[in-house]
């Protein structure tokens, strides 16, 4: 057999200079807080750089259509992203997202005082309705009933505290027990208020004006005058009305209140 040549070119070898490369890098770093209101959303944003490819996870599940260099998160869970340039993918550490919700308010009394931890959006209710003007983070009872507030306390939202309640009790005075008087009432200028029969003590008490919504306009500390305690009080700048005088006596865990009007 004899073999003929076809003129086919001759193979000829082209150098082939291998390119080093390194694997990309991958890191998430949040907008701002990881934890989130209910409802909200944080953004997650990963590493950026030339010919980077992404994928992101949840749980270790794989998000569908989450490939760009941000993830807009509003659930919660651990958050990674797989990064890669062409080397084998690179997976980030987890980034942790959680999700708040409305914290209810506690409520709080020292005797007649109720104070809230609710910070913005305070509202007082009393037996279920709302106490008109009394929106500060106390509120001095000067009813019995059932006290509530309405409030924000972590910034996620308004929520109800539970109950409190309150009961003023009327009893015939005790000829040894402290006696609160205050005079002249009605008034429209100064009030002295005056508690006799107590012992002298370190701590003087305090007075405090409070208004029908439990706001304290005045407060002062009784002076110790002879076997009483008293203190006058300038009410000349205050509309007329129904004002009440309360006195929260801490070492007796007692409150003391009187009903006065003002002209």
């Amino acid at each position: 057999m004899r073999v003929r040549s076809l003129d086919c070119p001759a193979l000829t070898r082209t150098p082939v200079t291998p390119a080093s490369g390194s694997a990309a890098t991958a890191s998430i770093s949040p907008n701002g807080s990881a934890s989130v209101c209910a409802g909200g959303s944080v953004r997650l944003q990963a590493n950026t750089g030339p010919d980077l490819t992404y994928q992101w996870f949840r749980n270790g599940a794989r998000l569908t259509g989450a490939t760009s260099s941000t993830l807009q998160a509003s659930s919660a869970g651990d958050y990674t992203v797989q990064v890669a340039n062409g080397c084998p993918a690179v997976q980030s550490a987890p980034v942790t997202v959680s999700i708040r919700s409305a914290q209810s308010p506690v409520v709080v009394a020292n005797g007649l005082v109720l104070t809230s931890d609710a910070t913005s959006g305070i509202q007082w209710f009393r037996d279920g309705a709302a106490l008109p003007g009394a929106t500060a983070s106390s509120y001095t009872a000067v009813q019995s009933g059932r006290y509530s507030v309405r409030g924000n306390v972590n910034g996620c939202g308004e929520s109800l505290s539970n109950d409190v309640f309150i009961t003023i009790t009327a009893t015939e005075p005790d000829p040894q027990e402290a006696e609160l008087v205050v005079y002249p009432n009605p008034t429209s200028r100064q009030l002295t208020v005056r508690l006799t029969g107590v012992s002298a003590r370190t701590d003087a008490p305090t007075v405090r004006l409070v208004d029908q919504r439990g706001s304290t306009l005045l407060q002062a500390d009784m002076q110790r005058d002879g076997k009483s305690y008293s203190t006058v009080l300038d009410i000349s700048a205050l509309p007329g009305g129904t004002f009440f005088v309360v006195i929260d006596e801490a070492r007796e865990s007692t409150v003391r209140l009187k009903r006065i009007r003002k002209l």
